[in-house]
């Protein structure tokens, strides 16, 4: 699981050593790597929280009540 935002014990330099390292092996591969990142504050607010539980549990990522 490579979802960092969140999660306790989980920093941005988790993020970064992740990110760098699949970089790093893509390269070795040969492989080209790109980067596509978003950070939208405010967001969350928006988000429809009742599909959102409904998707959640439904991909078994959130517990049903």
């Amino acid at each position: 699981n490579q979802q960092f935002g969140g999660r306790m014990g989980y920093s941005t330099t988790d993020v970064i050593l992740t990110f760098t390292n699949d970089v790093q092996a893509a390269w070795n591969r040969g492989l080209v790597t790109i980067a596509l990142t978003f950070d939208v504050k405010g967001f969350f607010n928006f988000v429809n929280h009742d599909r959102l539980l409904v998707e959640l549990q439904r991909k078994k990522k959130y517990p049903s009540q």
